[in-house]
Formats: C-alpha cells, structure tokens, sequence
C-alpha cells in the first residue's frame, strides 16, 4: 500500500478539561436572613441613637457627643430604609442594603453585621423583583387606575375606582409617614421616662411596657399574615397593600366572599376578623378595622359571610381558612426570646439612663 494511502494514526491520548463545576443558585432564604440581620443593625443603632440623644440633651453640648449621635442617627435612618425596600422589593433595595452594610461595618462591633449584610445584599435573589402572585392580575396599580379612569365617562357607576377607608390613606407616604411617627413617638416615651421617673423597679416596668409595644408592632409588621391597610377596588382587579408595605394585585374573577371568623387565642382570649378569600379556598389578606367589611364585599360583588361558630384555636383556624393564621408569631422566637430580650434590655435601660 503506498504510504499516501495510509490510515492515519489516531491521535495520542491526551486529558480532556474537566466539566465545570455547577455554581448552586443562592437560596430564596437570604432575602430573609437579609431582613433579619437588617433588623437587628435597627435595633442596635436606634438603642445607640437613644443614648446619643440622652447625651446630647442631658448636659452641655460636646462636638464628640454631638457627632456620635449624629452617626447613630444616619446609621439608624439607613438601616429602616433598608427594610422598607427590602421588605418592598423597590428597585434600590440592592444598593441601599449594601450601604448600609459598608457603613455599620465602618464600626468595630458593626462588622459582626456588616458583613452578613454585605454578603446577603450581594447574593439574595429578587430583592428587586416581586414574585407573581397565582391568579394575579400583570397590572400596576397605576395602570389599574388609569383603565378605571378611562372608563368613568361611558361605564356605569361601578366603573370608577372605590378606595377603602379613603384615597388618602392609601398613599405610601402616608403610611411610611405613620411608622415613623410611632418610632418618634417611641423615642421620645423613652427619653421621657428616662428625666421623669427614677431609677428603680417603676422606671423598668416604663421600659417594659414601651419595648413590649414596639415589639408586638413589630412582629406584626414582620411576621404576621397580610393586612391590608388600603384597597383600591376597579371593576378589573382589587390592589392592596398590606402592612408591609407591599402592593399586590388580584382579579375580581379570582374573588370568591369576604369571610368572618371569631376564634380563641392564648389565654382564652376571643378574636374575630374578616379575610379576603379566593376561589380556592385560600385568605389573601385580613382586613384593617377600619375597613368596613360590608361596602368592601358590596363593592367587590361578592357575599360576606359571617360564621357564628368560635373556632377553638388558631390551628383550628388555618385548617378552616388556609392563610388566616400568624404561624410566624407562634414560633419560639417571637413567642419566648424577643420577650425575654425585651426583659432584658429594660433593666439595662434603668441601669445606663
């Protein structure tokens, strides 16, 4: 055979690249540890703006103090921002978390949360983005209200958007502007009892009462099932915003009764509430007491149902009506450590004021 004809040899072996190694997708669980740690930075500045404003007011003014306190405050300002866009997926979330996670990590003890923030600002995936919602409307609530207004002028009375309790209360700014009135109005009860009453046992039970307040407006903030502040009704959807601060868009198809529960909780105490339930059986959000009910189901086209029956717990409750319970605030920590925490920085308060 001549050489030309030869087969070709086959190629000495050689090492092939080894297949990439598969980067896991960070967990949908960093958005919450980010509120967590976020939460905890609030805490720790505001207790350190509190003793700013304790020493800036309570004797001569010192630059040094005067700074401090200033620092705290920026520090304390940063951090809720952080949780309000966060908890609300705005589209600055990202970047003020990761602020305020390179300026609590500027102080020495502030990089034992900095850099939890830092990390979980960087990783947490859809801070910016808000999850669809099954059997939402894809509108805004600007759109919402705007094909509402378009059909005022040939649609019949029902056409124009019902706002509940009122249009002006469903502003953002309005309800942001509520929160921090209660923090100032916090602040100040505290600066208050610090000058008034003396050291001792009725100081810390002043403490106790104004931290136990916070803190059951706070997990009811954090952990407690949607309750929405304000309703926009249009004949297409109803929105919502709940006290988290969250917009949320449903159909009135997917609409199926405004329910009334009563139901026993700790202590045998009774409660009673009305939900927004859809077509299948879930409740969407519980209505505010200063919602009413009847116009809100009238509105709607929808029954509201009133159940006579006392449920005998909440357990009994989230069986009956999936998504009406606060099962976050029935965990150990909600329920024993903050409590205890709260305890606890009461008489630190009496000791340090």
């Amino acid at each position: 055979m001549p050489i030309s004809q030869a087969p070709t040899p086959p190629p000495p072996p050689g090492y092939r690249a080894a297949p990439p190694i598969p980067v896991p997708a960070p967990s949908p669980g960093l958005r919450v540890f980010l509120l967590v740690m976020l939460v905890v930075m609030a805490a720790i500045s505001g207790l350190l703006t509190l003793f700013g404003f304790l020493g800036v007011t309570g004797g001569p003014p010192d630059p040094g103090t005067v700074a401090l306190f200033a620092m705290f405050a920026v520090l304390f300002a940063l951090s809720m921002a952080a949780i309000v866009g966060v908890a609300r997926r705005a589209a600055w979330a990202r970047v003020v978390a990761i602020v305020a996670g390179v300026a609590i990590s500027l102080t020495c003890l502030g990089l034992v949360v900095g850099v939890p923030i830092l990390i979980a600002a960087a990783r947490a995936p859809n801070l910016a983005v808000k999850p669809p919602v099954p059997g939402a409307a894809e509108s805004s609530i600007s759109d919402l209200i705007q094909r509402s207004d378009r059909t005022v002028s040939a649609g019949p009375p029902d056409a124009v958007p019902r706002y509940f309790p009122n249009q002006k209360r469903t502003r953002l700014a309005t309800q942001f502007g509520g929160y921090v009135l209660l923090l100032a109005l916090g602040l100040t009860s505290l600066a208050v009892i610090s000058r008034v009453i003396e050291r001792g046992l009725p100081r810390t039970l002043a403490y106790v009462v104004v931290l136990l307040s916070a803190e059951i407006l706070i997990a009811w903030i954090a952990a407690s099932g949607p309750t929405a502040l304000a309703v926009i009704v249009s004949p297409e959807a109803v929105w919502w915003r709940d006290q988290r601060l969250h917009g949320n868009v449903l159909e009135r198809r997917q609409i199926a009764s405004i329910q009334r529960r009563t139901f026993r909780v700790q202590v045998g105490r009774t409660m009673s509430g009305n939900w927004l339930v859809d077509v299948q059986g879930q409740a969407r959000f519980r209505l505010s007491r200063s919602t009413p009910a009847t116009e809100l189901a009238q509105a709607l086209g929808v029954e509201h149902l009133e159940f006579p029956h006392i449920i005998a717990s909440q357990a009994e409750l989230e069986g009956l009506l999936p998504g009406s319970t606060d099962l976050a605030r029935q965990r150990p920590l909600w329920k024993y450590v903050i409590p205890f925490a709260v305890g606890v920085a009461a008489v630190v308060l009496n000791q340090l004021t």
